[in-house]
């Protein structure tokens, strides 16, 4: 589990820390949002019967998720976030390159025995899962971003 916690959530919040430090509002208002997400996917696939993550702890599955979901999507998430709203690189192309790179780290993982598939699952699910995930975190972006011009 050590190396799940330094894999999953100390390297990836480091490297967004160091990235974001001037823009820390984006990890206030986003990480969070991208955390329940990641959540919500984990628990429907673990649940379901898709995939499951090692090491699996007390024979609780999201347990084993727990750095991956507070630390690996909500910070490339913010990450992807602070590329969408600082650079000209086209949304779409964006998105879809940060599916591409979590499930190119997944299929590592995958290949180094930290996760396995079943029922059917994977690796292009893998990225429509996380194509999906980042589609509803912009989407957010896009909801507080048109809220907060509203409040002003």
């Amino acid at each position: 589990m050590i190396v799940n916690i330094i894999l999953g959530f100390i390297i990836p919040w480091a490297l967004s820390l160091i990235i974001l430090k001037k823009n820390i509002k984006i990890i206030i208002i986003f990480a969070p949002f991208a955390s329940m997400v990641a959540f919500m996917i984990n628990d429907i696939g673990t649940s379901l019967g898709f995939w499951d993550l090692e090491p699996i702890i007390n024979e609780d599955e999201s347990a084993s998720a727990l750095p991956l979901n507070l630390g690996t999507f909500p910070a490339i998430a913010c990450l992807m976030l602070y590329l969408l709203l600082h650079s000209n690189i086209n949304r779409i192309i964006l998105i879809i390159s940060t599916s591409i790179f979590l499930a190119t780290v997944e299929a590592i993982c995958k290949a180094v025995g930290y996760c396995h598939y079943s029922n059917g699952w994977n690796i292009f699910y893998t990225f429509l899962s996380y194509l999906t995930a980042l589609l509803l975190v912009y989407l957010y972006e896009q909801f507080v971003i048109k809220l907060l011009s509203i409040s002003n």
